[in-house]
């Protein structure tokens, strides 16, 4: 089903540090590649509070990151 292949999490990082969404995705290897997680952001495939968004756009604590189907990205 469509629901099963989306996956949450919210971010815990500190908040002194800025960090890239894609390069976020690689750091807790949601992705095997950077690459990879920023294909997927490019495909509209990650969202952060429901909205889509560029592989550039930085992640803060509490924000809740959503992925969709990347298991052939």
């Amino acid at each position: 089903s469509a629901a099963s292949d989306v996956y949450k999490r919210q971010v815990t990082a500190n908040p002194l540090i800025n960090m890239r969404v894609d390069k976020y995705l690689w750091c807790v290897r949601y992705f095997k590649t950077r690459s990879l997680a920023t294909k997927a952001c490019n495909l509209g495939r990650v969202k952060i509070d429901g909205q889509n968004l560029k592989p550039s756009r930085e992640v803060h604590p509490l924000d809740e990151i959503e992925v969709r189907g990347c298991a052939n990205v």
